[in-house]
Order: C-alpha cells, then sequence, then structure tokens
C-alpha cells in the first residue's frame, strides 16, 4: 500500500459524515438560510474546518494508543500501529490539521 493511501486511512476521512450535522444550521435557522448562497458557502468552510478538527483527533488519538494498537488483532493495521507512517510525520500532520481546523475556524467570522 503506498503513502498517500496511508495518509487518506490515518485521517478517516470515510467519519466525516458524521460532521453533515454542521448542515442543520441552514435548516433549522430562524430565517431560512437554505436558499443565501453566501450561508451555503460559509456552512460548507465550515464543514471543512470540522473534517480537519475531527481528523486531527483521530490522529492524536493513534499516537496515544500506537502501542495498544500494535497488540490489537485488528487495529494493527492501522497506519501508525504497522510503521506506514512514522511518529514524526504523523506529529507534523497534527500540527497542519490543527492550523487548518482552527485557523480555518477562526477566519470564518
Amino acid at each position: 500500500m503506498n503513502k498517500l493511501s496511508a495518509y487518506i486511512r490515518l485521517i478517516r476521512p470515510f467519519h466525516w459524515s458524521k460532521n453533515i450535522f454542521v448542515f442543520a444550521a441552514l435548516i433549522f435557522a430562524q430565517q431560512n438560510q437554505l436558499f443565501n448562497l453566501e450561508k451555503i458557502l460559509s456552512t460548507f468552510y465550515a464543514f471543512g474546518c470540522f473534517c480537519f478538527l475531527s481528523s486531527f483527533a483521530y490522529v492524536i488519538n493513534d499516537i496515544h494508543d500506537v502501542e495498544l494498537d500494535r497488540q490489537h488483532p485488528k487495529k494493527k493495521f492501522r497506519p501508525l500501529a504497522c510503521g506506514q507512517i512514522g511518529m514524526g510525520a504523523a506529529w507534523f500532520l497534527v500540527v497542519g490539521l490543527l492550523v487548518l481546523g482552527l485557523g480555518g475556524s477562526f477566519a470564518l467570522n
């Protein structure tokens, strides 16, 4: 398996579907914002920031649990546990995800 797919597995984009609840604000706003292009784009932007921050949490968890994951029958195949991605690269990724997620959130207004 190549490095890119290992990084994709590490940030777990298949879990981002849970972040869809960010869009509830468009539906349940006092004045229906479902057709307001500016609000729609802001919500997509917030969704992206939330995805970066949730991936940040997944990677931090994998760093913290790497030794336990190596002993687990299924989790031992995760990118950090099996050595596809080194700890230094994982920490670099954590910083990048945090900067993108929090920085984007602050820029969102």
